[in-house]
């Protein structure tokens, strides 16, 4: 009976999780796709200096700067990546459940775009330091965009803190933008 029940249980479990995946499906938060050739290039940049950010406005970090030069009548494809130590955090309690939200933008002729807009990557979380003791983490997150050429594009990785108090520091980071023709 207890073997019964159990499978009962995963089988309405299991509706329950479709039920949940075909409501998010339906409200618009379903997967897109891009795809792409051969890659054309891979710029890499890299620093061993750290970066403190307190702004509830996105700000550059500096030097997580790339440059793509797409050619007319080309669309491409890029995927961006930076990784990092990092620490979220403020020494007052009551920030506690604050976040550092990251994005990757590209700017044309003065145009700021977003790699994937409203979805910007929370990421660390903020917690309180405690009794001077750094909660540092080894983290990382990749975006993608299509380019349309012609254009030169400047690539930039942006940091921000959720509240006020908080503070968000990267350090020995590294930025990867790849690119391929659009297929």
């Amino acid at each position: 009976m207890a073997s019964r029940d159990l499978s009962y249980r995963c089988v309405v479990g299991v509706a329950a999780t479709l039920a949940v995946v075909g409501q998010a499906t339906s409200s618009g938060m379903a997967a897109s796709t891009l795809k792409g050739g051969a890659i054309n290039g891979i710029t890499v940049v890299r620093s061993v200096e750290s970066f403190e950010a307190t702004s509830t406005v996105f700000k550059d970090i500096p030097g997580a700067v790339a440059t793509i030069n797409v050619p007319a009548g080309q669309t491409w494809i890029a995927l961006g990546r930076f990784s990092s130590e990092t620490l979220c955090g403020s020494f007052a309690a009551e920030q506690v459940g604050g976040y550092c939200p990251m994005q990757i933008v590209s700017v044309k002729d003065g145009v700021v775009t977003s790699w994937n807009p409203d979805a910007e990557y929370d990421f660390a979380a903020s917690a309180v330091e405690v009794a001077g003791v750094a909660n540092w983490k080894a983290t990382s997150f990749s975006r993608s965009t299509t380019l349309k050429g012609p254009g030169k594009y400047t690539v930039k990785v942006q940091i921000t803190v959720s509240s006020a108090g908080i503070i968000s520091t990267v350090d020995d980071w590294q930025m990867e933008i790849m690119t391929a023709p659009k297929l």
